[in-house]
């Protein structure tokens, strides 16, 4: 019985220090302002800054979206609807971007001149006009057994590489080139390089071709204007420079052309073989012998065809 008042002790200390211990206050959140006062104090706050308050976006509308004219008075609302008109009716087609889709490549493959056995073959290709000419290459040199480091793609006496595109040649829906291997076009570019001097050489030390007759001495003491005309022929690799006067006669120029072409031994001049002269021929006509050149309205540099060799 002794002992009761330290039991009871004991058992109480402890909540007497859960009982003394400090807790901590809760915060209440203050009552939400109503939201014309929030923008009230946020009016006071921008004009205080000077804060200008954020614009509006403005709206967006596609170009494919036609306009709604419906708000618009009717003059208005006919000048709107023809300008959306015109801009549809202007947008570019494939064809005005430069031509079709699908172009035709002709491609004619050259044999080297030496090579009596080659073969003349032409490929016809169907490819995208802005697609490169890499695949094609790839093909052709398949086609002619050669590598593709060793083809060589011409388009107008110039090289074409794999990266150009139809579109770049201005080829419109078919267009042709050639091909061949780089032996070949090493060879042909040799000789004409080695034939332009000869050639240059055959021009200057020829007779010009109003000395031919006496009609053009004539007309050279008479001090008429020269002009200067480009000759070419199914016979000639290269075009043919000469200076002749309106009163020369078209059968002197045709002399003058067989005798700087080296083709003068294939056609004398003789009685019986009158007939067989090759003729001049300007936008499709065949000149006399004896018209003279100042009738055919030709300028200095025109070009003008042989034909009949």
């Amino acid at each position: 019985m002794e002992n009761t008042p330290n039991v009871s002790r004991n058992d109480t200390s402890p909540r007497k220090r859960k009982r003394d211990r400090s807790r901590s206050e809760s915060i209440t959140p203050p009552p939400q302002l109503p939201i014309h006062q929030l923008n009230n104090a946020r009016a006071l706050v921008r004009q205080a800054l000077a804060v200008a308050p954020p614009r509006a976006p403005s709206p967006i509308q596609t170009p494919d979206e036609p306009a709604d004219t419906s708000d618009l008075n009717p003059e208005l609302a006919r000048i709107a609807e023809e300008v959306r008109r015109r801009a549809v009716a202007t947008k570019n087609t494939p064809e005005q971007g430069g031509g079709p889709e699908l172009v035709i490549i002709k491609v004619r493959w050259q044999p080297h001149p030496l090579n009596t056995a080659g073969t003349k073959d032409v490929w016809n290709f169907k490819m995208k006009r802005h697609d490169t000419f890499r695949y094609l290459f790839e093909e052709l040199a398949d086609m002619a057994a050669v590598l593709v480091d060793h083809l060589v793609v011409s388009h107008d006496g110039k090289r074409l590489f794999a990266s150009g595109t139809p579109h770049g040649l201005r080829i419109w829906a078919e267009g042709e080139l050639e091909a061949c291997d780089q032996t070949t076009w090493d060879y042909v570019r040799a000789q004409r390089h080695q034939q332009a001097p000869m050639a240059a050489q055959s021009s200057n030390n020829s007779p010009s071709p109003e000395r031919e007759s006496d009609a053009e001495s004539e007309a050279e003491s008479t001090g008429g204007d020269k002009i200067k005309l480009v000759l070419r022929s199914a016979a000639t690799e290269d075009n043919i420079n000469l200076t002749v006067r309106p009163t020369t006669t078209c059968g002197a120029i045709v002399k003058a052309f067989l005798k700087a072409a080296g083709l003068s031994d294939r056609y004398p001049v003789s009685p019986r073989t009158a007939q067989a002269m090759p003729q001049l021929m300007v936008d499709g006509d065949k000149m006399a012998d004896d018209m003279e050149i100042g009738e055919a309205d030709l300028d200095d540099g025109d070009l003008v065809e042989v034909v009949g060799l």
